[in-house]
């Protein structure tokens, strides 16, 4: 019997005396899930998954999973447990995590999300990437069915994640989600970028891309997708995968006044990993040995409203209720929980010769600052300048140049200071953003009835085929 045949044939069954089998949720051709119990301070509800024996290797899987299980970090899945063991003579490998009651592979099926609700389920997910980058490892499998909710909470699991350059396991075929180079080289950070440029697609078009292909081709991105993720794909599906984004700069053109936090800017600013992977525990010397083991498990089965978990916000009931369900999780306030501290975006790299062009589009209109009058109807930008380049210049640009600008505006709404944040290495470009920044015109917010002083961030990107100016409203303390 293998694990795709066994489904609830071991179902009420314990598993290494101590982990009860009490619900079958599922299986697929590598894998079986059951809703198990784990006893400790906070009795947390967990998943126990059974792959097969051959699936893996035991000398770098449970060393791997040992490590995982060292993590901590609010945007991801523990690993609670793992090891190898056997019921009715079929060895198999297990893993045991935290319980996640819904996933966002259930809800495309329904609709695609909106930009908004897009813009609101980002930060997790780059957060949990840029911990997981930070310490050394690649997740290697961003798609929709790995975006978890557990209660209001997103989250990634991180059972089937690899060290920084390891390759990728052949247990089911390349998808468009894995980056091209998955097939034939070594996991890195950049991996995760495009699949995370796929599953945005996927959010909002219910399905991604088609694969590359081979050779591969730069993938077609709609159209009709807005800025500023239409930009973020687009530094996402690149060829190349040292011309990416980082998680840090996909977090910057977000919300290009907050970095992805400390910890994400720090992964960033490297291609390799900067802190030293988690330290791992020596595996055991033999497979009879006692199996990895985080938190005191009991011997007996408890928490008996495991066998009725808490319905996830995620879950799709009655047509009426859907709309309502996805708005509650998806734009909620209380559905992020880490706030963000005011940070200087990440640093551009300079321009390459292979990084793709990102196409005119038109400029997303920023939110008024808090303090503004919601009522007010004017224009925040009274006047937007876009620089010319002569054709002779624009025939010598490679790739896309990017130029962040600071610029400081009056209560009049001039600019009154223009500094470059984040600059390319061409002084040229440079001097150019910096001196049409100047020439910018903003209305000046309303606080108690007057104008007041503003700031704002100007994103300039320079191509062969167009010119691009973003602006975003940073806001005040």
């Amino acid at each position: 019997m293998n694990i795709a045949e066994i489904g609830r044939a071991w179902e009420g069954r314990m598993l290494e005396a101590r982990l009860p089998l009490r619900q079958w949720l599922g299986s697929t051709n590598h894998s079986c899930v059951y809703l198990t119990e784990i006893a400790g301070p906070k009795s947390p509800k967990a998943v126990v998954k059974i792959f097969p024996a051959d699936l893996f290797d035991a000398d770098h899987q449970l060393p791997r999973w040992r490590a995982l299980a060292l993590l901590n970090s609010p945007y991801l899945l523990r690993v609670l447990d793992g090891g190898h063991s056997e019921i009715d003579k079929t060895p198999f490998f297990f893993v045991v995590t935290d319980f996640a009651e819904e996933d966002l592979g259930q809800i495309l099926p329904q609709r695609a999300l909106t930009p908004d609700e897009v813009k609101e389920l980002l930060p997790p997910v780059l957060e949990g990437l840029a911990y997981l980058h930070k310490n050394g490892f690649v997740h290697g499998h961003i798609q929709p069915s790995n975006i978890m909710a557990m209660g209001d909470k997103i989250k990634l699991p991180v059972d089937r994640a690899y060290k920084t350059g390891e390759s990728r396991d052949n247990t089911s075929p390349l998808t468009p989600y894995d980056a091209p180079e998955t097939a034939s080289g070594t996991l890195t950070p950049a991996a995760d970028v495009w699949s995370l440029g796929m599953f945005l697609i996927a959010a909002l078009k219910q399905r991604p891309l088609s694969a590359p292909g081979s050779p591969p081709a730069p993938p077609k991105i709609p159209a009709d997708i807005p800025e500023p993720l239409r930009s973020i794909i687009s530094d996402c599906l690149v060829l190349d995968p040292k011309n990416r984004s980082t998680i840090a700069e996909i977090g910057a053109w977000l919300q290009p006044t907050v970095a992805v936090t400390s910890t994400a800017s720090a992964a960033a600013a490297k291609p390799a990993p900067v802190a030293k992977p988690a330290p791992v525990v020596k595996p055991a010397p033999s497979r009879d040995s006692a199996p990895m083991r985080i938190v005191e498990v009991a011997e007996t089965p408890l928490a008996r409203d495991i066998e009725s978990p808490r319905r996830s916000p995620w879950r799709i009931g009655a047509p009426v209720a859907i709309v309502a369900v996805i708005g509650a999780l998806w734009l909620g306030p209380k559905m992020f929980s880490h706030k963000h501290e005011p940070a200087p975006p990440a640093m551009e790299r300079p321009e390459t010769p292979e990084r793709p062009e990102v196409p005119e589009a038109k400029e997303t209109k920023p939110a008024p600052a808090p303090t503004q009058n919601a009522s007010q109807l004017e224009d925040p930008i009274r006047h937007r300048v876009v620089p010319e380049i002569s054709p002779s210049t624009r025939k010598k640009i490679h790739g896309v140049i990017k130029i962040s600008v600071h610029v400081d505006v009056d209560q009049s709404g001039k600019v009154i200071a223009a500094k470059i944040t984040s600059p390319s290495s061409s002084r040229y470009f440079n001097n150019l953003a910096e001196e049409t920044a100047q020439q910018w015109e903003f209305a000046p917010p309303q606080q108690n009835g007057e104008s007041a002083p503003s700031a704002w961030q100007l994103r300039f990107q320079f191509s062969r085929k167009s010119n691009v100016v973003i602006p975003s409203q940073i806001a005040q303390p």
